[in-house]
């Protein structure tokens, strides 16, 4: 009887051992599981951004936050790996992307305008533009040097046309981003007449200069032809003859 009551015992014994080990399996997979399902999360967004900055701030609100001790230890033993994975990752990302982002400034891809630029040097106090070249009168717009405010004052002007001219569907997008054959563009200005686009770009700096030079080229061999410019310094026309003075009439 004796052997048969510690052979019971010892039965029972090992029964509760699986059944606790089978527990714990069950909720350490699941608690895992959330914590993948939130670190993934966490990580695409730290991908997205290029950025560890939030990983940690991110991780305590998705997986600390009113969670039980035993889940928050499983949650940062697993962050802890995937973020000593991802450093690299996002190093590497920066640099690549640095490289490309000097490329793509280089050639006016991207335009990155300063709040404000100085206008006492400036030889005119409205800007050169070649929009008659692209099949529009003259518009006389003052240059303030703050963008914003030269943005908004080129955007007027092209509303009192519209305003002027009732059946014409003028529509604008400020930093528009545009894929052209293999390109991504983004625009300062897209101004769009009647369905045709017409990229809006402002010159303050030679190094703007440079940019625009080579964008142009870049979109005309993407069948853009028509891209209209406003700079503080005098445009050549496409011939190359003559100097496009400042504009002194509105359309």
């Amino acid at each position: 009887m004796a052997f048969l009551f510690i052979f019971a015992v010892t039965i029972h014994t090992l029964f509760m051992q699986v059944i606790f080990i089978l527990i714990a399996a069950a909720y350490t997979t699941f608690y895992l599981a959330v914590n993948l399902t939130s670190l993934t999360k966490i990580i695409s967004l730290s991908l997205y951004h290029n950025s560890l900055k939030s990983y940690w701030k991110s991780f305590h609100s998705e997986c600390v936050s009113g969670k039980s001790q035993y889940a928050v230890i499983i949650g940062f033993i697993i962050a802890l790996l995937l973020f000593l994975v991802i450093i690299p990752v996002i190093i590497i990302r920066r640099v690549v992307y640095n490289k490309q982002s000097v490329n793509r400034k280089e050639s006016g891809l991207i335009f990155n305008y300063s709040k404000s630029y100085p206008t006492e040097n400036n030889s005119t106090i409205h800007f050169y533009t070649n929009i008659q070249e692209v099949g529009f009168k003259d518009i006389r717009v003052p240059i303030s040097g703050n963008t914003k405010k030269d943005f908004k004052e080129t955007i007027l002007k092209f509303q009192i046309f519209k305003k002027d001219h009732p059946y014409t569907l003028i529509e604008h997008e400020e930093h528009k981003y545009m894929k052209l054959g293999d390109y991504y563009i983004k625009f300062p200005l897209l101004i769009t007449i009647n369905n045709s686009p017409y990229p809006v770009y402002f010159i303050y700096t030679k190094q703007h200069e440079k940019q625009f030079s080579s964008i142009k080229q870049i979109l005309k061999t993407n069948g853009v032809d028509k891209v209209i410019c406003f700079s503080v310094f005098p445009i050549t026309s496409q011939s190359g003859s003559e100097v496009i003075k400042p504009s002194i009439s509105l359309a």
